[in-house]
């Protein structure tokens, strides 16, 4: 008996926290959207008006680039 209590109790435990998990990475693919719209909106008006320049290049290029290493924290912390 109380090795099936411990189990149902570990079994709960588990659906517990996958569910906690699903939540975290629907809220974290959330946030990763909202920090990519505003960058997606802007070059997508560059390129209907088909005005870019060098610096609106790197300077979308720096914001990708620190999303980018925002993401990769992200993902190396839940490795650890």
């Amino acid at each position: 008996m109380e090795k099936k209590t411990a189990t149902n109790k570990v079994e709960k435990a588990a659906e517990k926290v996958h569910h906690q998990l699903l939540e975290l990475i629907d809220k974290q693919k959330i946030t990763i959207i909202k920090q990519f719209e505003p960058i997606t909106k802007e070059i997508r008006g560059c390129r209907e008006e088909e005005n870019f320049v060098e610096t609106d290049i790197d300077r979308l290029r720096q914001k990708i680039d620190e999303l980018e290493q925002k993401f990769e924290q992200f993902t190396q912390k839940d490795q650890n």
